[in-house]
């Protein structure tokens, strides 16, 4: 994600640049914020305590299935935008098709002098650090066996712990935000089959991806910010795409297939563009295109030469048929037939004893002669 951003940096004009520098800085800020290890509470507290204008702080709370943005304006105040990471398996799966899904579930806008209080960044750093790595039993999900309630450990966990409680406390000490809020379109997945925890798309991708959009719509706007954030995802498969070229089977070409659906609804999005809107797509379009196309032909020759070799490999080789019998060839060993020609033998010898008229019995040169005379005859 982070050197797509830097390509499309390169593509960008003087004026959006900055936006990607900020954007970058955000993703490296969330990077020890991962899915295999837990949070640093003086990686948070120092992203706090230097958090400049226009700067943003994420944090992705795996074990409360949670993520919170920490953006400071230029108006002296830090905005607090937290939302849920992956949604329940019932209304994933009572979804049809994407689910429609509205971002952040709430937002706490905060007085930069009461946010740079060092108390209040010490515990909630340490708050934060302490519920990325502890699971309380109150928020996990529930479900009855044998009338007794118990955790769910096939569903997701309620985020309340952050988006109720340490948000509730934020808005004590300042006030309640109105953000226009973002649709994302999430095509999640819930498969229970042969599985004791059913397979969920990676949250942690969800919040990258929203991050970003969500940046990019609040400063450059919801249409340029939309405009800049498609072109991103191009990039980014574009990128995927061509590193992983020559490691991808035939069966797993959905991705070049994901990255022409984009380039095709970039086409068709134009024409709702404003006169600006549509200046900009066509520069970045002109920019990032050709970098598409070559993942794609790279992609489409890697395919072809999987297909081919594996056409060749399964193909059956017939021999040509040689000029010359060999020696060998007029040799036949027949191990097993020996009973069946010694029995053969044995019938044919018994047909052939000669008559014994007269008790006289004629010689094969004689026998040879009664035919030739009869012969003559």
């Amino acid at each position: 994600m982070i050197f797509a951003i830097q390509q499309l940096r390169w593509y960008s004009t003087d004026d959006v640049a900055p936006t990607w520098r900020r954007v970058a800085a955000a993703l490296k800020s969330g990077v020890v914020m991962d899915e295999n290890r837990a949070v640093d509470e003086k990686a948070i507290l120092d992203g706090l305590e230097n958090l400049k204008p226009k700067q943003t702080v994420l944090l992705y709370l795996k074990e409360q299935n949670a993520a919170l943005l920490v953006r400071r304006t230029e108006h002296d105040t830090v905005n607090f935008e937290a939302f849920e990471a992956s949604p329940p398996s019932e209304v994933a799966l009572a979804a049809k098709g994407a689910l429609e899904w509205d971002f952040p579930t709430i937002a706490v806008s905060l007085p930069l002098s009461k946010f740079q209080d060092p108390c209040l960044q010490e515990t909630l750093a340490k708050f934060l650090a302490m519920a990325d790595v502890e699971r309380l039993g109150e928020f996990a999900a529930k479900t009855r066996k044998a009338g007794v309630v118990i955790a769910e450990e096939h569903d997701t966990t309620d985020p309340a712990l952050i988006t109720e409680f340490l948000m509730t406390i934020l808005e004590v000490n300042g006030t309640p935000d109105c953000p226009p809020l973002l649709r994302k379109r999430v095509k999640d997945d819930v498969c229970w089959e042969n599985a004791k925890i059913p397979w969920r798309r990676f949250p942690f991708w969800l919040v990258l991806r929203l991050s970003v959009q969500r940046l990019l719509c609040l400063e450059l706007g919801a249409e340029m910010g939309m405009l800049h954030y498609k072109f991103l995802m191009c990039s980014l498969l574009a990128r995927l795409l061509l590193d992983s070229a020559d490691k991808l089977n035939p069966h797993f070409c959905h991705l070049k297939a994901k990255l022409c659906r984009r380039l095709a609804k970039l086409e068709t999005y134009k024409k709702d563009l404003t006169p600006s809107s549509f200046e900009r797509h066509r520069h970045l379009y002109g920019n990032t295109a050709p970098f598409c196309q070559k993942a794609t032909d790279a992609a489409k020759q890697a395919i072809n030469a999987r297909w081919s070799s594996f056409k060749e490999q399964a193909q059956r080789r017939i021999p040509h048929l040689p000029f010359r019998a060999r020696e060998n060839d007029f040799r036949l060993t027949l191990p097993n037939s020996r009973p069946y020609f010694t029995k053969l033998f044995a019938n044919t010898q018994d047909r052939t004893k000669p008559l014994q008229n007269d008790n006289t019995t004629l010689e094969p040169a004689i026998l040879k002669n009664h035919r030739n005379k009869d012969l003559n005859v």
